[in-house]
């Protein structure tokens, strides 16, 4: 783990076997040069061959440990600076003043048999380990993973002892989050800890909707359709823009969607139609309150005699009352500056037919009445008017005129007497 490399290395389990009983580790510090010296020394210390001249506990490595950390020189060091193991220096017991020393045929020939059954039984443990990684360990089947969220996908491989390798792309078909494709397939065979590829989706592909807002229907739809969104189209009156022109859409431009999202646009019918009211009669300030709540602009105000309405009284519309028309037209209105004042025409002395078609003609109602007239004064004229000729009244006020008439026949039972009477000429 120090050095990222096995102690011993070679091209069959067996010579690795043989190495792991005959030969010693190269130390770690000649694979990295600035290893600590105490870390080098525990090490080797750790691999020495002959159980004695390793640490005796587990305990014991701690505390050698802890020198290392502390700063302090280790058992280990100090070992290795004598060149000696505790084995080697231990005292032996004595015969006659001399060690005691072991024949050495029978030493060297316990340590031959030692080595070979070691390298025997190391060549039996190395071929079961091979065996069992080419053989058990293939045997993991792959599950099928279509359609699984990612989470569960690699719950399943984890629990098989696969790795999952995962990649992220757009699909239409699967749901966000979900697995799209697996390689390999489902059922293969594969070896603890090879890897299955994944390909999650992140949903449908997504594009900018494009800006169609001030263009005309036909030219949004175009526009829309080409770059594959679904147009819905929702009319609305609108008093600003001209009719076909788009004046909003849904999702606005440049909102990312899913691509084929469907794309509101909602284009414009025009301001729309309304009936003019009939706001004769009424004040100019009530007609054009009136006019202003049904979308209309206000026009004018324009004066005009009128007959029929008082000053300051609105007397019509243009368009008139009852006339349908866009929204937000303009309606003009006209304001009565009361009836007109015209000269009344003199006709005094005249035939009652002229004076009568005189004054019509003029625009006045004539009103007819008859006076008795003595011997030698006119019959059948005017004798007077009222109003007198020459003075200015309203145009369609009645003018009336006294007419002359001959007095009644005279009998001798009754005198005779003057009397006036009245008619009204319509």
């Amino acid at each position: 783990m120090v050095t990222g490399r096995p102690p011993f290395a070679g091209d069959t389990p067996l010579a690795i076997a043989y190495k792991h009983v005959q030969d010693q580790p190269a130390a770690p510090s000649t694979i990295i040069g600035d290893l600590p010296p105490g870390v080098d020394a525990i090490i080797m210390k750790l691999l020495s061959k002959r159980p004695d001249d390793r640490y005796a506990s587990a305990e014991e490595l701690r505390m050698d440990l802890r020198r290392f950390l502390h700063g302090e020189t280790t058992n280990a060091e100090r070992v290795q600076a004598t060149g000696t193991t505790a084995a080697a220096t231990a005292v032996q017991p004595a015969v006659d003043g001399y060690p005691v020393e072991e024949p050495e045929e029978e030493g060297r020939s316990r340590t031959g048999w030692f080595l070979a059954a070691m390298v025997v039984l190391l060549a039996l443990v190395a071929g079961g380990l091979f065996w069992w990684a080419n053989g058990l360990n293939a045997d993991v089947e792959v599950p099928d993973l279509i359609g699984e969220t990612r989470e569960e996908a690699e719950r399943l491989l984890s629990d098989r002892g696969l790795v999952a390798d995962v990649t992220e792309e757009p699909n239409d078909k699967v749901g966000a989050g979900r697995v799209s494709a697996q390689d390999p397939e489902a059922g293969t065979e594969l070896s603890e800890g090879d890897s299955v590829k994944l390909t999650v989706s992140t949903g449908k592909a997504t594009k900018a909707v494009p800006d169609v807002v001030t263009r005309t229907e036909a030219e949004a739809r175009f526009i829309l359709s080409n770059d594959g969104f679904e147009v819905r189209v929702e009319n609305v009156e609108d008093a600003e823009a001209e009719s076909g022109i788009v004046v909003s859409q849904d999702p606005v431009g440049g909102t990312k969607v899913a691509e084929g999202s469907p794309v509101t646009i909602r284009v414009s019918l025009g301001p729309g139609e309304e009936v003019v009211p009939d706001v004769s009669g009424q004040s100019l300030s009530s007609a054009q309150n009136e006019l202003q709540a049904k979308g209309f602009r206000i026009g004018g105000p324009q004066e005009e005699s009128s007959d029929s309405f008082e000053e300051g009284q609105v007397t019509r519309t243009e368009p008139a009352a009852g006339a349908t028309v866009e929204r937000n037209a303009v309606v003009t209105v006209f304001v009565s500056t009361g009836a007109e004042r015209i000269e009344v025409p003199d006709v005094t002395n005249q035939a009652e037919s002229t004076a009568s078609a005189a004054l019509r003609g003029e625009g006045f109602d004539v009103s007819v009445e008859t006076k008795t007239v003595g011997p030698g004064d006119p019959v059948g004229r005017v004798l007077s008017q009222n109003p007198s000729g020459g003075t200015p009244a309203d145009k369609g006020s009645t003018v009336v005129i006294t007419v002359g008439v001959a007095p009644a026949p005279t009998t001798t039972t009754s005198s005779t007497s003057s009397s006036t009477t009245s008619t009204s000429a319509p």
